[in-house]
């Protein structure tokens, strides 16, 4: 993506209240609120890579997708 289409994305993210901005000098670093909004998105989002194990592989990107998602391997 260029530069202009994240920043415009961001943009509209801080907006709605998903991400806040903190200005360094030049730089501007975006974080995610800690909002009821992003709770429950983070919810969501964690229960529908529960139920789909590509979807972790994908989202995670990495061979073990139970580490950065928090999902425990069955037996």
């Amino acid at each position: 993506m260029k530069q202009a289409a994240v920043s415009k994305a961001l943009n509209v993210l801080k907006n709605a209240g998903v991400v806040t901005d903190t200005k360094k000098g030049l730089w501007v670093y975006y974080s995610i609120a800690e909002n009821n909004q992003t709770q429950a998105l983070n919810g969501i989002i964690k229960k529908e890579l529960a139920a789909d194990a590509d979807a972790r592989k994908t989202a995670c990107g990495i061979k073990s997708p139970q580490a950065c998602c928090g999902i425990k391997r069955r037996k």
